[in-house]
């Protein structure tokens, strides 16, 4: 894979694995296993890299941990807002926006997500988090008007997307019968 598009999904969304949701590029690399008539694979070259440990420190283990209750809670309180089509495109870059957000947060939002992390590892049942209860106003806090148009646009070029291939195939069937 080319160190353009990754750095460009990296850019996207923070997460060069987020590659692996986009139907294009699942179809991009099954295409060149068939022409290659086998697997696509790292080889020896990345060998050294994958046996050697990433020193993970506490702070990584608590990031992991905040975005792991904060992207839950995102990905069940976007759910309601019946985004169909485009509704994985538009959690991607919420994801990105909540990371963006958790790395410039205020005096104020920050001292939430510490109270946020304390109940977190403290294992307190998510029923009875009154904090965690808080997440979505505090997405509706530090989200700002350009998040929420560039969510809207995420979402209308996927409908507009979606509906244009659903003329096509029906272009398609029509001239076929």
């Amino acid at each position: 894979m080319d160190e353009d598009r990754l750095a460009k999904q990296l850019a996207e969304t923070g997460n060069i694995m987020d590659l692996c949701q986009d139907p294009a590029w699942l179809e991009e690399t099954a295409q060149i296993e068939r022409e290659c008539v086998g697997y696509v694979e790292a080889g020896l070259r990345l060998r050294e890299y994958a046996m050697s440990p990433l020193p993970v420190t506490p702070d990584h283990l608590q990031q992991v941990r905040l975005q792991s209750v904060l992207f839950a809670e995102l990905h069940q309180w976007m759910s309601t807002w019946q985004l169909g089509l485009s509704f994985e495109k538009n959690y991607t870059q919420a994801r990105q926006i909540v990371r963006h957000h958790l790395q410039s947060a205020t005096e104020e939002q920050a001292a939430w997500l510490q109270a946020l992390l304390s109940e977190i590892e403290q294992q307190t049942p998510s029923e009875q988090s009154p904090v965690r209860a808080q997440t979505i106003s505090w997405f509706r806090q530090v989200f700002t008007s350009e998040d929420w148009q560039h969510l809207a646009a995420i979402a209308a070029q996927e409908i507009y997307a979606g509906v244009s291939q659903l003329e096509r195939l029906h272009s398609v069937q029509t001239r076929s019968v």
